[in-house]
């Protein structure tokens, strides 16, 4: 997955998923989580079901987490997969210490981590075009579609979504 490109248009000088400082696409309608903090609410028949299936996940994650020793369990790429995703599909970027937050990780492993997965071509980071001492990250479009694929496996062996 090396390389991987997005699907958005940029110019040539920001084609590069690996840019760490590569111009915001200018087609997403939030930058930053929406104020509410929560989506805007969705009727049933607009529920997003690959969204639903990730934010199961993050709550099974996070259920087993209370019930064991969190020292046992430590997937901290997951956890930003994860969070990147459901960011995504709720259409708000992360800056990286939201990505801390969000994915319940320490900022130097964090780091450590979004850097792999920028290497991997999983990842990308972007300056903020209003604040340019703050860096989001987001999924590639490779990842979006490795993800898109996993939560609709999981939707196939999981009917009570």
């Amino acid at each position: 997955m090396q390389g991987a490109m997005t699907n958005d248009t940029k110019s040539p000088s920001t084609s590069d998923p690996t840019n760490e400082f590569a111009d915001v696409n200018k087609s997403t309608p939030f930058i930053g989580r929406p104020q509410s903090g929560k989506t805007q609410a969705r009727s049933s028949a607009d529920t997003d079901p690959y969204l639903e299936a990730a934010k199961l996940i993050r709550r099974v994650r996070s259920l087993r987490v209370d019930a064991m020793p969190p020292h046992l369990f430590g997937e901290a790429s997951w956890d930003i997969l994860l969070s990147l995703y459901i960011a995504h599909r709720e259409q708000y970027r992360l800056t990286i210490m939201s990505v801390c937050n969000e994915a319940g990780v320490p900022l130097t492993t964090a780091l450590r981590w979004l850097q792999q997965l920028v290497d991997e071509g999983l990842a990308i980071r972007r300056s903020n075009p209003l604040d340019r001492r703050t860096v989001h990250v987001e999924l590639s479009a490779d990842a979006i579609a490795t993800m898109d694929q996993l939560m609709e496996n999981v939707l196939k062996y999981n009917t009570s979504l």
